[in-house]
């Protein structure tokens, strides 16, 4: 992972308390065959390009907590193996690609499975 920066948010349970909780950002950079997404680094992650067949590998999703992911394609849409993700919401299938856009995903840990959502997709 490049960088990580620590910044703070409102959560919505806090936003009640005016409580701000930690957010941390990780800078992925360029993933062109494979990443491993340390998911105790950070708690959303950002690739800034990723390209051709790559696997994306993700390890300590925390329990009761939750990760967010985006990932930006360029012209061509990439073909993307998700590992540590062990089903995703609605049963549906992990998310594809369009040409030239961020895909977000969110991670979570309910003790027994993480699971992957997949929450938007939008053009830069």
């Amino acid at each position: 992972m490049a960088n990580s920066t620590p910044v703070y948010t409102r959560s919505a349970a806090a936003s009640a308390h005016h409580d701000l909780q930690p957010v941390t950002l990780c800078d992925l950079g360029t993933i062109d065959a494979s990443a491993t997404i340390d998911c105790s680094k950070a708690s959303v992650f950002y690739a800034a390009s990723i390209t051709g067949t790559i696997t994306v590998t993700f390890s300590n999703v925390p329990v009761g907590g939750e990760v967010i992911v985006d990932l930006k394609s360029h012209a061509t849409p990439p073909t993307v193996t998700w590992a540590g993700v062990d089903a995703w919401l609605g049963s549906v299938a992990a998310p594809t690609w369009q040409a030239s856009s961020t895909t977000r995903i969110r991670l979570t840990n309910n003790g027994h499975q993480v699971v992957g959502s997949f929450m938007e997709q939008y053009h830069a």
